[in-house]
């Protein structure tokens, strides 16, 4: 079999001007076309995704629950006191028994779909949050203030934040609450972070012990009062410095 030579690039026919914006044009029309379309599935496909973890969660909200939106607020607490989350646990115990078939959604896909469900009751006639992608309401589930989860709403459409950066946005949030009231055990390891603390806004840890409160209390003030007989002694010898440079002057 002959063999076929490649061609030399000096050999190749010369296209003319008309014909290379031909198919300029031509390139630019399919990239357009192809951006339309991608742009087309990706809004389908994440439609799709959220109708489909939202119709989840009111329907667990519907025959679990009774849309009783208070007992499946607690799903997130670690003592519920509902009876009717003992009925979502039986649930997610029954799925579980069906996961290697794959048909199943996860414990956390359920999660998330109830909490979904919760926050679309919750955030109503905000065409903003309505705009939002699922990944997006997700990551807004960790913001339990509202008010600040409007604001966030709209620092998400005003920068066209991604997920990634709604996701950093949100620790931020969370920090900053963190930040403004330190906690009771914080506290009484460093009593400095109460200064400019109005103490009626320090609210314990709940189930916290009272005798371990006591117990570290006390090892606080000692150190604290150990700290100030080292700082009443260094006061005194430069006192007695003091004294000896002014009989010393005079």
């Amino acid at each position: 079999m002959a063999r076929i030579r490649p061609q030399n690039p000096s050999q190749l026919p010369t296209l003319t001007d008309s014909e290379a914006n031909t198919i300029e044009v031509v390139e630019k029309k399919e990239q357009q076309v192809i951006a339309e379309t991608v742009h087309e599935i990706s809004i389908e496909y994440q439609n799709s995704v959220q109708g489909l973890i939202l119709k989840v969660g009111n329907i667990i909200l519907e025959k679990i629950f009774i849309n009783d939106i208070k007992a499946a607020s607690e799903i997130n607490k670690r003592n519920p006191e509902s009876a009717k989350i003992h009925l979502f646990y039986n649930l997610i115990d029954e799925l579980a028994k069906l996961s290697h078939t794959g048909n199943v959604p996860k414990k956390t896909w359920l999660y998330n779909a109830v909490n979904l469900a919760l926050q679309e009751r919750q955030i109503q006639d905000n065409e903003k949050f309505d705009q939002l992608s699922v990944s997006h309401k997700i990551e807004l589930l960790a913001v339990k203030d509202q008010t600040k989860k409007v604001d966030l709403i709209e620092k998400i459409n005003q920068k066209a934040l991604s997920v990634r950066a709604t996701r950093e946005a949100v620790k931020e949030t969370k920090q900053v609450r963190q930040q403004g009231i330190p906690s009771l055990t914080r506290i009484i390891a460093n009593p400095r972070l109460a200064f400019g603390v109005e103490l009626k806004n320090i609210k314990p840890i709940k189930g916290y012990r009272l005798k371990k409160a006591q117990n570290e209390i006390s090892a606080s003030k000692k150190l604290i009062e150990d700290e100030i007989a080292r700082k009443k002694k260094e006061l005194d010898i430069l006192m007695l410095i003091e004294e000896d440079i002014g009989d010393y002057i005079r």
